[in-house]
């Protein structure tokens, strides 16, 4: 008897959790409407006759609707109209916020921050911070959009922005987030996401330790420090017309895992340093994958490689200045070359690296010092008498052999794209470290069988074996 009720224990043990890990996390919707000026104590959003007449206030009535629903998602609708930022700026650390449109993709909701005396969202992320936001526009900020912060080492927040248009931003405008958590279990996505007119002095996302996606977005006539502090995918994008004052415009590191460009065009891209790079690769050993883009008539170095390694396949780069845009290969880097169309011949320097160049020409070896180049896999050794790089004292030995190189592709084999309920359109993946299954909205939790469990199963095959 008491072995049976032991098995009945575990059995309904078991059946509860993976229901609960299968539902859907319950949420809370509520209405925001500028348009009004409701009274309330608290309540809020339930109807369009009892709308908030902010975000604040909505979020306020959730805090306290949480303290008896600890688990709920806030959803927020807001009505179509103008929104004054310095109204509906806030601060937030909960679980997971959703704001979109209450007309169902409605372009007619714009959150104007040109009145923001600090910046539009702060907060500091916990385990799976969640935020969405769909179908808004945001026009003339003056301030950071968000400062985030995660503390939480096994943190796996994700920050989504789908359908969205930045437009006439200005001075310390951009996205910052900080992450104690190593190898990108953060991550931040632009969707399907335009960014015009913007004129500031700061970098446009500057996230470290999370994963940046972006993906079938538009940057178009702008200005600004840097594009990216870090990337892991820039996919079918457009960006042109764009301007950056940092050494680099896109930056590539190891702690994000997987990276790629691919599918995109760059048009257009002036850097105002003499020595400004629109590509960098720093200290990976994980090598970004760049292929089938176009990067044309930019006005910058092309690439700048330090101790890092990536594979260029399938790309057209044209129309610019041979001079003021070389490769600059140095300190036990390894880059690949392959079947690229340049055009005219760019040069490239390698120090203490490795290059390997096959199927295409127009890629001239300039300046050489300690490297070996295989060129259609004839093998070259470099001694050309050139300076010690100032990044370092010392002399590393040259890779010495072509496997750790990156093989070229013609195909994305990374960051796959999952379903997009919504739409026939896809958002890619956000690749993490953790074996969770996160839901784009971050609207379902974790729908695996954890280890306890697994756990269960065992004791109760061996009760039964006893």
């Amino acid at each position: 008897m008491l072995k049976r009720n032991i098995i009945v224990l575990f059995v309904w043990i078991l059946l509860v959790s993976v229901i609960k890990a299968s539902s859907p996390v319950p949420s809370l919707e509520l209405i925001v409407n500028s348009n009004t000026n409701n009274t309330y104590t608290l309540e809020c959003g339930s109807s369009l006759g009892s709308s908030c007449n902010n975000i604040p206030d909505a979020i306020n009535y959730y805090v306290d609707y949480i303290k008896q629903n600890s688990s709920y998602t806030l959803v927020l609708k807001l009505v179509d109209g103008i929104y004054k930022g310095s109204l509906n700026n806030f601060e937030y650390s909960g679980n997971g916020i959703e704001i979109s449109t209450f007309s169902n993709s409605s372009s007619n909701v714009t959150i104007l921050g040109d009145d923001l005396g600090d910046d539009f969202i702060e907060g500091v992320l916990n385990e799976q911070y969640t935020l969405t936001v769909s179908n808004i526009t945001f026009s003339n900020f003056n301030k950071r959009f968000f400062i985030l912060d995660s503390i939480d080492e096994k943190g796996s927040s994700s920050i989504t922005f789908k359908y969205c248009e930045f437009k006439y931003c200005s001075d310390s405008f951009g996205f910052t987030a900080y992450s104690s958590s190593p190898k990108g279990s953060n991550s931040i996505t632009f969707y399907k996401t335009t960014f015009t007119n913007l004129n500031i002095n700061a970098g446009l996302i500057t996230t470290p330790n999370f994963q940046v996606f972006i993906n079938e977005s538009r940057i178009s006539d702008s200005s600004m420090d840097s594009l990216s502090y870090e990337v892991s995918s820039i996919d079918k994008c457009s960006i042109s017309s764009v301007s950056f004052d940092d050494d680099c415009f896109i930056t590539f590191r190891d702690n994000i895992g997987k990276s790629a460009i691919e599918n995109s065009v760059f048009n257009e891209i002036n850097g105002s340093k003499t020595r400004g790079s629109l590509l960098c690769i720093y200290e990976n050993e994980i090598p970004p994958i760049i292929n089938k883009n176009i990067f044309t008539n930019f006005n910058a170095h092309f690439l700048n490689s330090d101790q890092g390694n990536a594979s260029f396949s399938f790309n057209k780069i044209t129309n610019f200045s041979a001079l003021n845009s070389p490769i600059n290969i140095q300190l036990t880097s390894g880059i690949y070359f392959s079947s690229n169309e340049i055009n005219p011949k760019m040069n490239f320097n390698c120090i203490f690296s490795t290059v390997k160049i096959s199927n295409m020409t127009n890629l001239n070896n300039q300046q050489c010092y300690e490297c070996i180049i295989y060129n259609n896999n004839d093998k070259q050794t470099c001694n050309t008498p050139t300076p010690t790089p100032n990044s370092s004292d010392s002399s590393p030995e040259p890779t010495n052999s072509s496997d750790s190189l990156p093989e070229p592709t013609n195909s994305s084999d990374s960051l796959p794209a999952p379903t997009d309920s919504s739409t026939t359109s896809t958002i890619p993946s956000q690749t993490t470290t953790t074996n969770e299954s996160t839901h784009p909205n971050g609207a379902i939790e974790n729908s695996s069988i954890s280890y306890p469990l697994i756990a269960i199963i065992l004791i109760v095959i061996a009760i039964l074996n006893s």
